[in-house]
């Protein structure tokens, strides 16, 4: 049975959605790890309302592993699931979570293709739910799980009264879902749910925002001065855009992110700080050997050139958001670096992110090995 996404139903779009998308940027952005998705991958990739890619479809965040494998993460978002047979809403989450095991095994077993659900906090159902989660992530089968869990001490009485609801819904979201359980049972499948699915209470809303502040805090390594309240006014604008991803289906990477918050004061890419640095010392080569002043006992001497400087800043305004090159022409020796080297100085200055550098100063060819600068090797990857 095909599933339903929230949007065409009114069941998505919600702040608290759109409140934990605006975290999910927030990691995006910084190139911080998920929890959702692990510890040990970063994201480079999010999908809102994906129901192209996946059953679960309200989030999926995907980035990849030290091994070079695509790792991901479909998350449903719902307020206050009460995962109980009679609620019809908990049997049409848990049949869409389904559909990923009972399609996707191989890829769940194996931690490539991970589950998560994210509700309002506090949430006693989820609480229980999750308690079971990590009964069954820590055994390796159906009937061993269920041996732990009616073991003394393991767990608690509502725990295992949960496992019982979770069973009924598991039951009834296989029906409706089209899972053949011929093969494998209900119960079988309400391990692997378990075994694969990672909870989460979010503190977004009323009186406890711990997860905004701490999504605030974060965001303090992009902003361009590092100050809290660029911070907070940049979580508000990704939970804005957050509300326009949802009902346009939106792919964001980092990229297509930071493309989106044109005109938001942002420092660079905690990603790329190893290309700034190579950036940074051929820009200090570059002005080192560029003279802009005659100098005599008596002084410095600079010409100040201020129309011609700020035409240039307009020129190279432009040409940065529109398509061509901007090619600067004029006699030898008349001075076009130095001017070119001021212009791009006071483009900075006003928050601009320039980068300059000598096309004598890259290798011939991208095979060529590293350069140097000052004698310090400088690895130069195409």
């Amino acid at each position: 049975m095909p599933i339903v996404p929230p949007y065409s139903t009114g069941g998505g779009g919600t702040v608290l959605e759109h409140r934990y998308g605006a975290v999910l940027l927030a990691h995006l952005l910084c190139g911080d790890p998920v929890a959702e998705l692990g510890d040990d991958v970063a994201p480079v990739q999010m999908i809102f309302q994906a129901s192209a890619f996946s059953p679960v479809d309200d989030l999926v965040v995907s980035g990849r592993s030290a091994d070079g494998n695509e790792r991901r993460v479909s998350i449903g978002v719902r307020r206050d699931p009460g995962l109980v047979p009679s609620e019809e809403a908990s049997v049409r989450l848990v049949s869409s979570y389904l559909q990923v095991v009972s399609e996707y095994w191989p890829e769940v077993a194996a931690g490539r293709w991970r589950l998560a659900l994210a509700v309002a906090s506090p949430n006693a159902a989820v609480q229980q739910v999750a308690a079971l989660a990590g009964i069954a992530q820590a055994e390796p089968d159906e009937s061993l799980f269920r041996a732990a869990v009616a073991r003394s001490g393991r767990t608690t009485g509502k725990a295992r009264e949960r496992l019982k609801h979770l069973d009924a819904v598991v039951n009834a979201a296989a029906v409706r879902a089209g899972v053949d359980t011929s093969s494998v049972s209900s119960s079988e499948l309400t391990w692997r749910l378990l075994s694969a699915l990672r909870l989460r209470e979010l503190r977004l809303e009323g009186v406890d925002e711990a997860d905004r502040t701490t999504a605030v805090a974060r965001l303090r390594s992009v902003t361009r001065d590092g100050a809290p309240a660029a911070a907070d006014a940049l979580f508000s604008r990704l939970a804005e855009l957050a509300g326009r991803y949802a009902p346009a289906a939106a792919t964001r990477t980092e990229v297509s992110l930071r493309r989106d918050l044109v005109g938001t004061p942002l420092g660079r890419s905690p990603a790329r700080a190893q290309a700034w640095t190579i950036l940074d010392r051929l820009a200090m080569r570059l002005r080192d050997r560029t003279g802009s002043r005659l100098s005599n006992e008596s002084g410095d001497l600079e010409l100040d050139r201020v129309e011609a400087r700020a035409a240039l800043v307009a020129a190279l305004t432009g040409a940065a958001v529109a398509e061509g090159t901007l090619v600067v022409l004029g006699e030898p020796d008349v001075g076009k670096s130095a001017l070119t080297l001021r212009a791009t100085e006071e483009l900075q200055a006003a928050g601009g992110a320039v980068a300059t550098l000598s096309l004598r100063d890259l290798p011939a060819t991208t095979v060529e090995p590293g350069f140097f600068y000052d004698r310090e090797p400088l690895e130069w990857r195409p």
